[in-house]
């Protein structure tokens, strides 16, 4: 009977100090969620600006080849040409030799 009384005092002892280090366990693991819920949302806003950055980038990708598709084309370069002063020659002449240059 005596030692159920002594443990019953260190019990009695001991559990204000367990109810504290629960109740700053739960309020470190409540801080600790709030915590994290915080990043995973900040985050959550950064990938959708690049996301964002992404698509317009992607857009402007998709309107650069078409530009370089256009100004590459035989019709547009010819249309060019023609403008700055290029003609279209019909008759082309080549000089050819009986013995090759390289003999003389």
């Amino acid at each position: 009977m005596k030692k159920q009384s002594e443990t019953r005092k260190k019990a009695d002892r001991h559990c204000p100090m367990i109810i504290l280090c629960i109740f700053s366990l739960v309020f470190s693991l409540a801080i600790a969620k709030i915590f994290v819920a915080n990043r995973l949302s900040t985050a959550g806003i950064r990938i959708e600006g690049i996301e964002q950055k992404t698509a317009i980038l992607n857009d402007e990708n998709n309107r650069l080849r078409g530009e370089i598709t256009r100004l590459s084309s035989l019709s547009y370069i010819s249309s060019q040409a023609t403008k700055i002063g290029f003609k279209n020659n019909g008759s082309v002449a080549s000089l050819t030799f009986d013995i090759p240059i390289a003999l003389r």
